[in-house]
């Protein structure tokens, strides 16, 4: 009996605006909340809501039988909590239900953990922190953004308590077996690494799209073809392939619920969360991965993200911000600041076909020099900020150390113009 882990991975950047040079200094304003806001109402509506009708049907039908993992970004867990508690409700009914696992991430769905490992832990735990506290999940699994992943970032991850992390099946570390099977992290042997069965993956994507063409009984017969010693079968699907984009809405639900019904019914399978699967069955190799590995695109690397110099120097200088961002203690410059490390703005940086986010720039380098300029506002901020917090932090006597060396300054200036005039 195969065990399947479903993954369903929920994330939505905050759109960017539009942010011309003439901007910098006079506007403040860099997202557009009411736009994000109103698509977000239109998908939960449309999609969202009737997905998740038919994952709590399946969930009541078989109880435990039926089971799956969510990776949510910190966005999905913002908007919920200030403008649809309808919709966290139904997430606090999945966690309780015992049928769900929480997956932990970076809140930011950052480019973090290649860039600052410190901040790439800071949003981890701010993300499990308000997991807890708004859904009451203590997440163990991890999936990176877009599953990046190397020895180091899952040691990272292990250390904050993360005993399993998800990624990509692909890369020379799959060479000689196939990745259905649990695996170790070389640089600590303690965490299980599980990875995505990539073909499988994609002919459910593809399933999606073309429900008129593909049947719940043919992508199920696929799962017949795979080795007999596979020990399990990690589907990662991003949420957003399932809204229907290609006109069949209404019969995606459907699609996937005739799917698990098949499954389950025909006895040969059973549902596990990842966490669930990487406790079952004991590593029978190393993951060793040096390079980066991701799950976009078919090179499995870093490339969407970080494939020309737009994007590298973009990357750079968001960066480089985060110590000032950091001194400056100050709650909503910090927020503005994770938020514009979502991978989704490097992504349309790319000179790559962008395929399925919404991108609304006109190319390439009209989202870097939005990008840019948006950063070079928000570093005026922070200056502006440190500034104003030197200056209320000087003690009495510096600040008439302060006013007695301008006064000289002023007497010697004064001086200057006198022998000028002579």
């Amino acid at each position: 009996m195969k065990t399947i882990c479903f993954n369903l991975n929920i994330h939505r950047s905050t759109l960017l605006k539009k942010y011309d040079f003439f901007d910098i200094g006079h506007n403040n304003f860099y997202f557009d909340y009411l736009g994000m806001q109103t698509e977000a109402e239109q998908r939960n509506r449309d999609f969202v809501n009737p997905m998740f009708d038919v994952l709590t049907e399946l969930i009541e039908k078989y109880g435990t039988a039926f089971k799956f993992s969510i990776t949510m970004s910190g966005y999905v867990l913002d908007y919920m909590e200030k403008y649809c508690q309808p919709l966290l409700d139904r997430y606090r009914a999945f966690q309780d239900s015992g049928s769900v696992e929480f997956v932990g991430m970076p809140y930011n769905h950052s480019l973090a953990s290649i860039a600052d490992m410190d901040e790439f832990c800071r949003q981890v735990k701010k993300h499990s922190a308000d997991l807890e506290r708004l859904i009451g999940a203590k997440p163990k699994t991890f999936r990176n953004t877009e599953l990046i992943y190397t020895d180091k970032i899952g040691l990272a991850a292990y250390n904050m308590g993360f005993d399993t992390i998800l990624a990509e099946g692909a890369g020379a570390a799959l060479e000689s077996r196939g990745p259905g099977f649990v695996f170790f992290n070389p640089l600590q042997p303690r965490q299980h690494v599980i990875t995505r069965n990539v073909s499988i993956s994609r002919i459910l994507e593809d399933s999606l799209k073309e429900i008129k063409i593909f049947t719940p009984g043919y992508f199920v017969s696929k799962f017949y073809d795979l080795d007999d010693d596979d020990d399990l079968v990690y589907l990662g699907l991003n949420f957003e392939q399932m809204d229907g984009s290609n006109g069949n809405r209404e019969q995606v639900p459907q699609f996937f619920k005739g799917v698990v019904e098949s499954m389950i019914d025909s006895g040969d399978f059973e549902f596990l969360t990842v966490g669930e699967a990487s406790q079952k069955y004991q590593p029978v190799a190393p993951f060793h991965v040096v390079e980066p590995l991701s799950g976009m695109t078919r090179k499995h690397d870093l490339s969407p993200w970080q494939g020309n110099e737009l994007q590298k120097e973009a990357l750079r200088k968001i960066t480089a911000l985060g110590p000032l961002v950091k001194s400056a203690n100050n709650e909503a410059l910090l927020e503005v600041w994770g938020r514009l490390q979502s991978s989704d703005y490097f992504y349309f940086m790319s000179t790559d076909k962008i395929d399925y986010k919404p991108n609304q720039f006109k190319s390439p380098y009209d989202a870097f020099i939005s990008y840019m300029n948006i950063i070079d506002d928000l570093t005026r901020r922070v200056d502006e900020k440190i500034e104003k917090k030197q200056a209320e932090n000087m003690s009495e006597q510096q600040i008439i150390d302060v006013i007695s060396f301008y006064e000289k300054e002023i007497v010697s200036l004064r001086r200057k113009l006198l022998d000028k005039g002579e």
